[in-house]
């Protein structure tokens, strides 16, 4: 028996005071009506409605059944108006994961435009280096670097993570600049502490299909990519980062791109999601401004 149909059976027998009634408003036969109405009694074991030649009149546990009925009905329609607004209308919270740099120095000032454009939106945002399991875990949305491996995800290419070695005007005054990437083993170079990642110290370049690995030395190492940062603006050192974390000294002459002739890692950078039939207005727009922004 399916018993949201003969729950509405019921309702419109009720509120139309008989099978024949009830029957017009469904479009079903006036039988099916009343042996919809007979396997629900049969079902909850007690009668529903006292039924004689003239009325059909409601037991005291009928009337009561009646107003749940109605009640349950109406949370149902309701949840579907509900389901209707997610889907039409960006609303709601959002899930979302990115690497420390990305998120520090990009997505902030994206994420701080994106809720300007829609109010009803909120998003919680983590910062992390270490690996997000998208499938298994309560995120909507991940920033990944390197190329997706689960094919049950959804993977929008966006641009490519891009490093670089940089460092002051001033270091480089006092220190000379490397021509070549052996050259970087005579300076100081800081270090990054990422999780999970082996032997931060060698940094790799390539140039015409050569690889080039150096073992540099770092006498400080941070986490953060903040920290990072300050340290390379104060002078410390040389530092392999994001281009995407430097571009605004860079562009501003705080810090000078060192060894530009030779490319240093560069990966795939995506938006890596669930896949949804049902997807919401919520996480399309977020979708479709992280694309128009970074791809």
């Amino acid at each position: 028996m399916d018993k949201l149909s003969a729950m509405t059976t019921f309702v419109q027998t009720v509120d139309g005071g008989s099978f024949t009634s009830a029957s017009k408003k469904l479009g079903i036969s006036q039988q099916m009506v009343a042996k919809q109405v007979a396997n629900l009694e049969q079902h909850l074991g007690v009668t529903l409605i006292q039924r004689t030649t003239r009325s059909h009149q409601l037991t005291a546990f009928g009337e009561v059944y009646y107003q749940r009925c109605k009640q349950i009905l109406q949370d149902i329609k309701v949840a579907e108006l509900l389901s209707h607004t997610l889907k039409n209308t960006p609303a709601g919270k959002l899930k979302v994961s990115a690497p420390r740099a990305f998120g520090a120095f990009s997505l902030t000032d994206f994420l701080t435009d994106f809720l300007e454009r829609y109010p009803e939106i909120e998003v919680d945002v983590h910062l992390s280096d270490e690996y997000v399991d998208v499938q298994g875990g309560d995120f909507d949305a991940v920033f990944r670097v390197g190329k997706l491996e689960d094919s049950s995800l959804v993977a929008r290419k966006l641009m490519d993570y891009k490093i670089i070695c940089c460092a002051s005007p001033d270091y480089l005054r006092r220190s000379g600049t490397p021509k070549s990437p052996d050259e970087l083993i005579e300076h100081q170079c800081l270090g990054y502490l990422s999780e999970g990642s082996v032997n931060l110290n060698v940094w790799k370049f390539y140039r015409e299909q050569e690889t080039f690995k150096v073992m540099v030395n770092s006498r400080l190492k941070v986490n953060e990519s903040r920290a990072m940062l300050a340290a390379v603006l104060n002078g410390f050192g040389i530092a392999m980062v994001p281009e995407l974390m430097v571009a605004r000294e860079l562009a501003a002459g705080n810090l000078i791109q060192v060894l530009p002739e030779y490319e240093a890692l560069s990966r795939e950078f995506n938006l890596v999601y669930r896949q949804d039939p049902f997807q919401t207005a919520t996480m399309s727009a977020f979708i479709e401004a992280v694309i128009a922004r970074y791809r």
